[in-house]
């Protein structure tokens, strides 16, 4: 902080507008900078920088590539932790040792595992809770690797499923398949909700699932476009180049 303040004084920037990515920094940093610059004027620079990050180049990928398979491994150690008398705590040390060991620097988010009647939370976390046999639990991981992220999630049984539980989950990863399948340059990202309704309507459950199947992914888990947050980003289109991120399947 000393030496933004010593650059603002070089520079005499003390009474200019100035840009601050408010996704990387505290409200309590920024009060105190516009607390020392009382004449400067602060303004989100979402606005440009994020559009800077639609199109990744190849080292780029490659870094969301590595991050992506660190995801994996962390579902698939959760995944061996899920048993009886488990507590969400426990599975999710499994999930954050495995994406460690998978090169993990960090993570984007909190790991969550959401179990029983956690399940239905849209974010969630992990608690003390013991996972009892026929639990759904939702897995959901974000590691950093090389500064490029992921955001994995899945959802999984507690011992054997039942017809209904595997007659849901057979039913969102076969429209989430179908959905991708569909997407081509041109479509606007308004479009994709309502193929997921479109899909999910022919099977009953238009209105019973939670919408937001859709948002960018790169140096953090969640960016632009985020349609859910932005309702603008809803008209954007998806160009040949770039890459955009629906629930965990990356497409050009």
């Amino acid at each position: 902080m000393r030496t933004l303040f010593e650059v603002v004084k070089e520079h005499g920037v003390g009474d200019k507008k100035v840009g601050f990515c408010v996704h990387s920094s505290p409200g309590f940093l920024v009060y105190k900078f516009l607390k020392v610059n009382p004449k400067m004027q602060v303004i989100e620079n979402e606005e440009v920088l994020m559009p800077l990050r639609y199109i990744k180049d190849p080292e780029e990928l490659a870094a969301m590539k590595l991050a992506a398979e660190a995801a994996d491994k962390g579902i698939a150690a959760a995944n061996e932790a899920i048993k009886p008398s488990a507590t969400e705590i426990e599975v999710g040390a499994e999930a954050e040792y495995a994406m460690r060991k998978a090169g993990a620097m960090r993570f984007g988010s909190s790991t969550f595992v959401d179990s029983g009647p956690h399940s239905i939370y849209l974010h969630g976390g992990t608690s003390r809770r013991k996972i009892e046999n026929g639990d759904l639990v939702v897995i959901d991981v974000h590691p950093v690797v090389d500064a490029y992220s992921s955001d994995c999630a899945r959802t999984v049984v507690c011992g054997e499923a039942t017809p209904k539980q595997r007659e849901l989950i057979k039913i969102y990863s076969d429209t989430q398949k179908n959905v991708v399948g569909n997407i081509k340059p041109g479509l606007r990202v308004g479009q994709i909700t309502p193929m997921f309704q479109e899909d999910f309507a022919q099977y009953g459950y238009k209105d019973a699932w939670i919408p937001g199947p859709v948002h960018g992914v790169g140096l953090e888990f969640e960016e632009w476009p985020h349609p859910s947050h932005y309702f603008g980003h809803a008209q954007l289109t998806i160009g040949k180049i770039g890459r955009w991120q629906l629930g965990t399947q990356f497409f050009p």
